[in-house]
Parts: C-alpha cells; structure tokens; sequence
C-alpha cells in the first residue's frame, strides 16, 4: 500500500500530498457546500488526528451545527 504523506500548506492546514484539496473542500470553500455535524463527539479519532474542522469550543460537546 503507497505511503500517505500529510503536507502542511497556507496558515497551518494541511493536505494529502499529491492530491490537493478533496472535493468538499473545495465547494465549501466556494460556499456551495455545508457540513452538518450531529454531534461534537468524534467517533473514530485515530483517522483524523492530524485535521479535525471542530473548534476546541464544539469538540466533544453533544450540540448539533452545521
């Protein structure tokens, strides 16, 4: 299985080398996309360790937000 390198880009976010931004990204970037998150609670937290889109405020809370 080929090596994922996570490369670190513009005011400390980060990408999957080689890839560039996913497409959710990119339409959110363009304001054509929204992330409803039910909850704060982060179920599987090994695959994201290196990003998380919550705040330190919303992390772990039960609250729903988009």
């Amino acid at each position: 299985m080929k090596k994922i390198i996570v490369e670190k880009i513009k005011e400390g976010n980060r990408i999957i080398k080689g890839r560039g931004f996913p497409k959710g990204c990119k339409l959110c970037l363009k304001g054509q996309k929204t992330v409803l998150f039910l909850s704060g609670t982060c179920q599987k937290p090994d695959n994201c360790y290196w990003y998380c889109p919550l705040s330190k405020e919303r992390k772990g809370k039960e609250e729903t937000f988009a």
